[in-house]
C-alpha cells in the first residue's frame, strides 16, 4: 500500500503510528492550501516575513528555502514552508485579480478578463482566423496562404430552374462560415483554440479553457456534444471544456 494519497500526496495514517495528530495536522494544512486556492503572487525568493497561511507560486529560478522547487506551490504553516508539486490542470486565484492555471509543465495567464467579447471585424473570404499567441485569446484575420494553408475550395451552388429542379450549377464559393474555425467531432484541439458552428453562425463562438489529463492537446467527442449557448456558460466535450462567448463580426464580401 502507498503512503500517500495520489494527487496531493497527503499522507495515509498508519496502524500503530505515533503521533497521528502530527500526520493528520499536516494533512489539514495541504487541504487548507489546495481547496479553493489563492496565492498572493509568484516570485523567485520566500518573503521575509510571511503570514501564517499565506501561499505563493514558486518562480522559475527560486532560491533560498524555494531552491530547487521551480514551479511548486509554497504555503507557509507553523514557521515552515510546505512545497507541492502542481498537476495539470490545477487553478489558483492571484490576489491581483487574474486566475493561474499550470499546463504542460508551467503556470499560464488563463486570460479569462482579457478574452475579445467579439471576433475582430474586416474578415474577408479565403482568410483564417488565427491565434496571435498561445498565451491568450487575441486572434486576427489572415490570408490563408500566410499560414500554411489554402484558400477555401469554389463549391457548386444548385440553380434552381423554372420547373424547379436543380439542373446545372455555377461555381460559388461558400460562406465563410464553411471554411473556418468549424468545430469538428472526433479532432484534436488545445487550450485557447477558437471554433463555430453553423447552427449559430457567428453570434456565437467557443473558447476551449482546459483539457483533462496531462496531454498539451484533447480531442473533441465522437458526437458533438449538447451545446450551452448562455455566454459565460462551459460545455464539457470529451476531454475538453468549452467556454461560450457571444458577439459578431463584419465580414467583407
Amino acid at each position: 500500500m502507498a503512503d500517500r494519497t495520489a494527487k496531493i500526496s497527503m499522507k495515509y495514517v498508519v496502524a500503530n503510528q505515533s503521533q497521528k495528530e502530527v500526520t493528520i495536522n499536516e494533512n489539514l494544512n495541504v487541504l487548507d492550501m489546495l481547496v479553493q486556492a489563492s496565492a498572493k503572487g509568484m516570485q523567485n525568493a520566500p518573503p521575509e516575513q510571511p503570514k501564517e497561511g499565506e501561499t505563493y507560486i514558486v518562480g522559475t529560478d527560486p532560491t533560498g528555502a524555494w531552491a530547487g522547487k521551480t514551479q511548486y506551490m509554497a504555503g507557509y504553516f507553523a514557521g515552515v514552508w510546505l512545497l507541492i508539486p502542481p498537476r495539470n490542470g490545477w487553478r489558483v486565484w492571484m490576489d491581483e485579480g487574474k486566475s493561474m492555471r499550470y499546463q504542460g509543465g508551467s503556470w499560464v495567464d488563463e486570460k479569462r478578463a482579457d478574452a475579445p467579447v467579439a471576433i475582430p471585424s474586416g474578415g474577408k473570404k479565403g482568410q483564417v482566423l488565427v491565434k496571435l499567441s498561445d498565451r491568450d485569446y487575441d486572434c486576427a484575420w489572415q490570408d490563408a496562404s500566410s499560414t500554411g494553408g489554402t484558400a477555401p475550395t469554389p463549391v457548386p451552388t444548385p440553380i434552381p430552374t423554372p420547373d424547379g429542379e436543380h439542373s446545372n450549377t455555377t461555381p460559388v464559393t461558400e460562406s465563410i462560415m464553411d471554411e473556418i474555425a468549424l468545430y469538428k467531432a472526433n479532432t484534436e484541439y488545445q487550450i485557447g483554440d477558437i471554433v463555430y458552428r453553423k447552427e449559430t453562425k457567428l453570434r456565437r463562438w467557443y473558447i476551449c479553457t482546459y483539457i483533462t489529463g496531462d496531454k498539451p492537446s484533447g480531442k473533441s467527442g465522437a458526437t458533438p456534444p449538447t451545446w450551452k449557448d448562455t455566454p459565460g456558460s462551459e460545455t464539457v466535450d470529451n476531454e475538453l471544456t468549452w467556454e461560450t462567448y457571444e458577439g459578431g463580426a463584419s465580414i467583407t464580401v
